[in-house]
């Protein structure tokens, strides 16, 4: 199974679950192939092409909440809805039936084909998915730098520099001026140079 996955939650978590609703219904799913993006809508709901061994899920971004079923529905309201996992776990059930060739039309009475005739009337038959864990990334994020720290610290770093380059010009002249001072002395004295002219 190949999940690729451009949502929030983790993707390992994704596969589990998807592997535990396969072993549902398919003899292998090595082949399958699941895409999980977000939709624009606050429902979980997906595609599948019949026959196909590919599936999309739309997860939404901001996920109905008890006051969006209190607005909506009269009672009995819909509650079960609210349980993610299972309701992740029953779309991607139904998406299987499509990679396995059965229509809507075949599906009838089926407990995966219609949500008041299936999930509603027993949100517990997924309970199994429950135990299962569906975690979010970890948002991993750069410590904000100090400038004026990361400024003062090159600032140290440069003066080293520019004091260790000081020491070795300040061998090298006295060096030279060693030199400089044993061939004023030669040239001296053998009246090559005058004294006076030296500097």
């Amino acid at each position: 199974m190949k999940v690729i996955n451009s949502t929030e939650y983790q993707t390992k978590d994704l596969k589990k679950i998807f592997i535990e609703c396969c072993k549902t219904k398919l003899d292998s799913w090595k082949d399958l192939k699941i895409e999980v993006s977000y939709s624009k809508s606050r429902w979980i709901t997906g595609k599948a092409p019949y026959g196909r061994k590919k599936v999309e899920i739309f997860m939404p971004r901001n996920p109905i909440d008890r006051e969006y079923i209190e607005a909506k529905w009269p009672e009995p309201r819909p509650y079960a809805y609210l349980n993610f996992k299972r309701v992740l776990a029953w779309v991607l059930i139904h998406e299987l039936h499509h990679i396995l060739d059965r229509h809507h039309r075949e599906m009838i009475g089926n407990y995966y084909n219609k949500w008041k005739s299936g999930y509603l009337s027993d949100p517990e038959r997924m309970s199994w998915v429950d135990d299962l864990p569906l975690r979010k990334k970890e948002i991993k994020t750069k410590p904000k730098e100090d400038l004026q720290l990361k400024r003062y610290e090159h600032i140290l770093a440069m003066l080293k520099d520019k004091k260790s380059k000081l020491k070795k010009l300040q061998n090298q002249i006295r060096t030279w001026n060693q030199k400089r001072k044993y061939y004023e002395r030669v040239l001296v004295a053998n009246g090559k140079i005058k004294k006076e002219d030296l500097r």
